[in-house]
């Protein structure tokens, strides 16, 4: 079986290494960041670091440039795990992920030095913003639209539960990567 896994809320802090780009560069206190920088409940999480969006994406380009977002940060609990006991079962592992920041190749290639960082093997890597494009039999996401566009493409889709989306009714749900190896496997 050939088996989706998106990166970002799914393997993958992506507000973590944001917070860990501001703190770096522009020296913030990190015991401040409870009050400032808190976790995401919701897709505009930067909204509540009371940053813009022009403001947040200009974050992100300077992040992936200085070498921070996409590489900073271990995978979630269990997502080792999960990979292992993936390929184990026998299936193929196909990330599919939406990551453009940076300038041309820099996403990309922050996210391949990450992967190879923590050992999670996989067999091919689609840069998109658009998943269904990658042809797969299952897939895990976080993103509400990707579930929904998944799905009517004809994906078997899990979406990885998060406050964000919380609100996504009848949706076939895993709390984890590690859940959803078990389920798929």
């Amino acid at each position: 079986m050939r088996v989706g896994i998106d990166l970002d809320g799914v393997c993958y802090d992506f507000a973590a290494s944001v917070r860990e780009h501001i703190i770096r560069s522009a020296g913030r206190d990190p015991g401040r960041l409870g009050r400032h920088y808190p976790d995401p409940t919701r897709w505009e999480f930067y909204e509540d670091w009371d940053l813009t969006l022009p403001e947040f994406l200009d974050v992100c380009h300077e992040g992936v440039r200085a070498g921070v977002i996409f590489t900073h940060g271990a995978p979630f609990e269990g997502v080792p795990e999960a990979f292992d006991r993936i390929r184990a079962a026998g299936h193929t592992i196909h990330i599919v992920t939406d990551r453009r920041f940076g300038g041309p190749g820099l996403a990309e290639a922050a996210t391949l030095r990450w992967l190879d960082a923590h050992a999670l093997p996989f067999d091919t890597i689609t840069f998109a913003a658009d998943k269904t494009i990658a042809r797969l039999d299952v897939m895990v996401d976080d993103k509400p639209a990707n579930y929904h566009a998944l799905n009517a493409a004809g994906v078997a889709t899990y979406l990885l539960t998060r406050p964000w989306n919380a609100h996504v009714e009848d949706a076939h749900r895993v709390r984890d990567l590690l859940h959803y190896a078990e389920v798929i496997a």
